[in-house]
């Protein structure tokens, strides 16, 4: 047994497949044919596992979901695929990959599993692959995954490099920061099927920004990109469209910039000022002149009086709830955001231990309830509608 076509594997963190496949089809269009063109396949139907989804594609298609995809972990590429029962046949198998026309003499992390196999030992595996490679195992480099599930075992080449939650944009953090994908799925959860004319009258406002993660998934969650490296811009075995310095100006798109503004609040001023840094780093496609609108301010959400934001305005935050940083009660937080701002919609990540709570502490209609894994603790995103857009 072997690939028949050439396979991609999009990973995601757990519960995220079906928003990285929305993902997928609003980016199919933009994607370039290898002389640089916008490309007319139709997008194959992909199989779903836990934690992603594999697509039979071309390798140079599949690794330009890198630049696209805000919820998903890692692009991988399949290079084989076959049954395997004892380590020579592992090794020949291995040997059988011609893994240096794609890396060169680059060095090779390997991250091996196995489960329901005769080959269970991954110590062992690392030691045939890098023999059967002539490469020795290295802590960095790039990454090679082996995966053996019930005698099945998949080769893949990490397209990505650093996670891709790692937008190359934050430099600075907080006590407990959130990791960009998670945001971008509350986001895209909080956006729902609202129409982009809809979104460019709302304000986006976080009372509890810390670094300002938030408002700058917001602005650019439309927007490719393309400011950090990914691993497959060093590979030998794709087109050189990716090494030329200006190679982003063929993406003819000109992203839109969701929100009409974005408004961030922090308790401390040193968070308030990392957001504010952080933020004026954002930068969205080059042939793009739109700047998004952004607003940090040191302030209390629990200060008294409320705020009137003119137009319509939802809240969306990541409130912090006692497990590495203390906050005051959820279901304040919650009535507070009401009582302060009276928004048209909120959105909150917290543990799924209050979602009861929480639902209790407003008649706010709920319009949806999402289980997020965040950092190891399990939570939910609960969002409300105070309003019906018009």
């Amino acid at each position: 047994m072997s690939l028949k076509e050439p396979l991609c594997f999009v990973s995601t963190p757990l519960g995220f497949e079906s928003e990285a496949e929305r993902e997928i089809k609003e980016a199919w269009p933009e994607l370039l044919d290898a002389s640089g063109r916008p490309h007319s396949a139709m997008l194959p139907e992909g199989e779903w596992t836990k934690g992603g989804i594999e697509y039979p594609l071309d390798p140079f298609t599949a690794v330009q979901l890198n630049f696209f995809l805000k919820t998903a972990n890692r692009i991988l590429i399949r290079l084989d695929r076959f049954k395997v029962r004892d380590f020579p046949k592992l090794h020949e198998r291995l040997r059988k990959i011609d893994l240096k026309s794609w890396i060169g003499s680059a060095p090779i992390r390997f991250e091996v599993s196995a489960a329901k196999s005769r080959l269970g030992h991954e110590g062992r595996i690392r030691e045939t692959a890098a023999k059967a490679w002539g490469i020795p195992q290295s802590d960095t480099g790039v990454r090679v995954f082996i995966r053996i599930q019930d005698d099945l075992c998949d080769v893949s080449l990490d397209s990505s490099g650093e996670h891709l939650h790692k937008r190359g944009v934050h430099t600075l953090r907080g006590e407990a920061p959130l990791r960009e994908n998670i945001a971008a799925f509350c986001l895209r959860r909080l956006i729902g099927d609202s129409a982009p004319g809809e979104l460019s009258k709302i304000t986006l406002l976080d009372p509890m920004c810390g670094s300002g993660t938030f408002l700058s998934e917001a602005a650019t969650l439309w927007s490719p990109l393309f400011k950090r490296h990914f691993a497959f811009q060093d590979f030998g075995r794709l087109p050189k469209l990716f090494k030329q310095p200006q190679f982003a100006t063929n993406y003819r798109m000109t992203p839109a910039i969701p929100f009409r503004r974005f408004i961030g609040f922090d308790l401390e001023a040193k968070m308030a000022e990392v957001s504010r840094k952080n933020l004026s780093e954002v930068s969205l496609h080059p042939s793009s002149a739109a700047k998004p609108s952004f607003e940090v301010h040191q302030g209390d959400l629990f200060s008294e009086g409320t705020e009137k934001i003119e137009g319509k305005l939802w809240v969306i935050s990541n409130p912090p709830y006692g497990e590495r940083i203390e906050g005051p009660p959820l279901d304040q937080v919650l009535k507070q955001i009401l009582r302060k701002w009276n928004p048209d919609r909120v959105a909150l990540l917290v543990p799924a231990k209050v979602s009861s709570l929480l639902k209790a502490a407003t008649p706010a209609r709920l319009i949806e309830e999402k289980p997020v894994l965040n950092g190891g603790i399990d939570c939910r995103l609960m969002i409300w509608e105070t309003a019906v857009l018009a």
